[in-house]
């Protein structure tokens, strides 16, 4: 999973001006990308069904974690679900629902 680091600075500044410990923002960080990532996860399906590509394939393309984040939010949206509804790992669903809070 080929995340830019700017992108990742960029998530850490947010989480941690949120309050979170360093130590903790990288765990929880590592739990959404980890997840973003794993085949067959549910945001990988879900991503998959939204836009016929991965993860991965998105971080290719270009697109940064927030535009993911929004996509996957838009797609639980129109299901009846919450972007916290794409992660089964609650680490993980923290990170993308503090990320996204303030518009990341």
């Amino acid at each position: 999973n080929k995340v830019a680091m700017e992108q990742l600075g960029a998530s850490y500044a947010t989480m941690t001006a949120k309050g979170f410990k360093t130590a903790d923002t990288t765990t929880y960080l590592n739990a959404m990308i980890q997840e973003l990532g794993k085949t067959g996860s549910k945001s990988d399906k879900q991503l998959r069904a939204t836009t016929g590509k991965t993860f991965s394939q998105l971080m290719e393309e270009g697109k940064n974690l927030a535009e993911v984040l929004e996509i996957l939010e838009g797609s639980a949206k129109k299901s009846g679900e919450s972007l916290g509804d794409m992660f089964s790992s609650s680490t993980a669903k923290s990170a993308a629902l503090t990320l996204l809070s303030d518009g990341f």
